[in-house]
């Protein structure tokens, strides 16, 4: 990924904090805390969703190699 996507991802992580945020109604983390939230929200669903695939690749090589 290079910085352009990275750039990206953790925008939409934020955009989807904060609007997480806004439309929950409770306490919440305050604006920037819902901002953080939505930030490490992407990166775990990222890497849990990036996961699979790597994982795949990884048993093919093994079966071919």
């Amino acid at each position: 990924m290079d910085v352009t996507g990275l750039v990206i991802f953790l925008a939409i992580g934020a955009v989807a904090g904060w609007l997480a945020g806004t439309l929950m109604k409770g306490g919440g983390f305050g604006l920037l805390g819902n901002i953080v939230i939505g930030i490490i929200g992407a990166v775990v669903g990222g890497f849990v969703f990036g996961l699979p695939p790597s994982l795949v690749l990884a048993q093919t090589a093994e079966q071919s190699g």
